[in-house]
């Protein structure tokens, strides 16, 4: 099997598009969510609003990760030449970041929402809100870092040469190109004898009839 089949560059876009939607998904429900609770509390205390938007401008870097991931996936893609584990590692970076993404929205969304409506009552609420929110938006940064990580190693292993595969169909073929050369080149010239023209008229018969078989064998 081929280290660049033509379907690779399938899991690398599956990856640019895992992360940017779930990740997207996070910020969304996380902004919904708190911006819901600041609705309420605008209600009762509005100069209270601007403190409570914590929740919102927290969501909106979850989407960020993920658009910096997907950006990098991104630049990382060809058409061609593109290793099948690259794509691999391009699928898990996105999928990485984005459920990391996802969950850090549905945590900051639930959060926000009950400690906004809380800080209406109580003002001591406010700093306690705050770490909550800051461990909950670490989580998104968790998957970013190993997305970032696992990015570089697919960057490394795009960059390094890749050894070509050889069968036994594709060594019978060289040494049977390499022996007809041989051949051209020899009777070419006016130096040889009756012997060395039986070798060279043999040995690619022989090896083109090696060469049937390895194909018959391998189809």
């Amino acid at each position: 099997m081929s280290l660049c089949p033509p379907f690779a560059p399938f899991f690398g876009l599956a990856g640019v598009a895992s992360a940017m939607v779930f990740s997207t998904v996070g910020a969304a429900l996380g902004t919904a969510k708190a911006g819901i609770g600041i609705a309420g509390l605008g209600t009762f205390k509005p100069e209270l609003i601007m403190k409570s938007l914590i929740p919102v401008v927290m969501s909106g870097i979850i989407a960020v990760y993920g658009l910096v991931v997907s950006v990098l996936i991104a630049g990382s893609l060809k058409p061609h030449d593109y290793p099948l584990f690259s794509g691999f590692i391009h699928l898990g970076a996105g999928l990485a970041c984005g459920f990391t993404g996802m969950a850090a929205g549905y945590a900051i969304g639930y959060v926000g929402d009950s400690c906004v409506r809380a800080y209406v009552h109580e003002s001591k609420v406010f700093v306690s809100m705050v770490l909550i929110l800051i461990f909950a938006e670490v989580l998104g940064l968790y998957g970013l870092i190993v997305a970032l990580i696992m990015n570089t190693k697919a960057t490394a292993i795009a960059g390094t040469p890749q050894k070509e595969q050889h069968t036994p169909f594709g060594t019978a073929k060289n040494k049977l190109s390499t022996m007809t050369s041989f051949r051209e080149e020899h009777l070419n010239s006016n130096d040889y004898d009756v012997s060395e023209r039986v070798f060279c008229d043999l040995v690619p018969s022989t090896l083109m009839r090696q060469t049937q078989n390895l194909r018959t064998n391998w189809s």
